[in-house]
């Protein structure tokens, strides 16, 4: 039997190439934005756009593949993506993301990296006991490294370290995480702990805000709960106590000491790929919504480190210290920042979780941190970083300029 062949006249070629453009624009426009996030919001890597070549040789598999390409970024994929990820959520009591657990009473954990081992975050935020005669040594060593730089220029810093939740609340950690974890975590304060030993050594810069926020974190949306970084309450209190030490006392029976829950949005945003509204205990007598935000100052970071570094610069005319901070910080202090501005005029914040690499944080200190005029300088951290050599990372910078 004689087979018959089929060719596509160049016309249609033409008709399918419009085809094409037609089904690309709209998601061109959706992907610049979105690509980055998408994956993680599938949990799995994104099928490739399909090899064009393949259009003239197999038509029929260039537009499943095409079609497979299309649904994971736009349409019914995307959104059956969120749908599952909100009933696990708010249904199950699932995080539906490996980096992220839940636990009874809304407690929401970040237990990896990214990418990296299970449960890394978790070991890195309660390092084993017997490291951390090791983690004292060299965590003293280099803030005293850092005190001397910043002396020779007439300057003394503050290094402010806010608990992590899995620190904090370590009771709360799911039994997901692994017993032996969840009991380093739970005795990570006992005597020795190296954040305790450079608090106590350095007890003129360097404020361990855990004893500070620890007798009140049961009270409700006091961390809060839902969130991996901590804000409202717990970061208003953080700063009162940094801002005492710094010598800008704040009077205990002031309105920054009364709180009242407002609605707010969560962040992991973009780990979890959905909002969720919270409460946070917020300071009666300070509304942060209505600080006064300079847009030029971000753009001017941008410029010098690049698009993903997050700068941000708060005025408040009506501060009682007329007066500017510095915040060197990474994530955590980008939601502690704007309580400084209860006590400042001007508030600059760099989060630094894009420099990495020598030249960038050296480049930091001469044209940023020692190049600008600024009243005090304040390093803000996680104890999980500090665990982890942030402050290695500037010391060696600074004996480098």
């Amino acid at each position: 039997m004689k087979q018959l062949e089929a060719k596509l006249h160049p016309a249609a070629f033409a008709m399918l190439a419009i085809i094409i453009v037609a089904l690309l624009i709209p998601s061109a426009f959706i992907l610049r934005s979105n690509e980055d996030n998408l994956a993680t919001y599938h949990r799995r890597a994104l099928v490739p756009a399909p090899d064009v070549s393949t259009l003239l040789e197999q038509p029929k598999d260039y537009f499943t593949a095409l079609q497979a390409w299309h649904a994971d970024r736009i349409g019914f994929g995307v959104r059956a993506g969120l749908l599952y990820r909100r009933i696990s959520y708010f249904l199950f009591a699932e995080a539906a993301v490996k980096t992220v657990e839940r636990s009874k009473g809304g407690f929401v954990f970040l237990v990896s990296h990214g990418q990296g081992a299970r449960m890394s975050s978790v070991a890195d935020s309660c390092p084993e006991r017997a490291d951390w005669p090791e983690i004292s040594k060299q965590i003293v060593n280099d803030w005293s490294a850092i005190l001397a730089a910043f002396d020779a220029r007439k300057t003394v810093p503050t290094l402010l370290i806010m608990p992590s939740k899995k620190t904090l609340y370590a009771e709360n950690l799911p039994k997901s995480v692994p017993r032996d974890l969840r009991l380093r975590c739970q005795n990570i304060r006992d005597d020795g702990n190296p954040v305790v030993h450079l608090a106590r050594d350095f007890e003129h810069s360097v404020i361990d805000a855990y004893p500070i926020l620890a007798p009140f974190k049961n009270a409700p949306h006091f961390y809060p709960p839902e969130n991996f970084h901590s804000d409202g309450e717990s970061a208003m209190r953080a700063v009162s106590t940094a801002l005492d030490v710094m010598g800008y006392p704040v009077s205990r029976d002031s309105v920054l000491e009364q709180f009242e829950p407002v609605r707010a949005l969560a962040d992991l945003i973009g780990v979890l790929g959905f909002q969720r509204q919270i409460f946070l205990n917020e300071p009666a007598g300070f509304d942060k919504t209505k600080l006064e935000r300079d847009a030029e100052y971000t753009e001017f970071i941008a410029a010098k480190f690049g698009k993903g570094t997050y700068a941000r610069r708060y005025q408040n005319e009506d501060a009682p210290h007329k007066r500017s901070v510095l915040l060197i910080t990474n994530s955590f202090g980008i939601r502690v920042a704007p309580y400084f501005a209860s006590a400042f005029e001007s508030v600059d914040l760099i989060s630094t979780n894009q420099l990495n690499t020598v030249e960038a944080r050296m480049h930091l200190f001469e044209e940023i941190v020692f190049g600008q005029a600024h009243d005090e300088i304040v390093f803000i951290f996680h104890d999980e970083a500090v665990f982890n050599g942030r402050l290695g990372n500037y010391a060696t910078a600074l004996a480098r300029l």
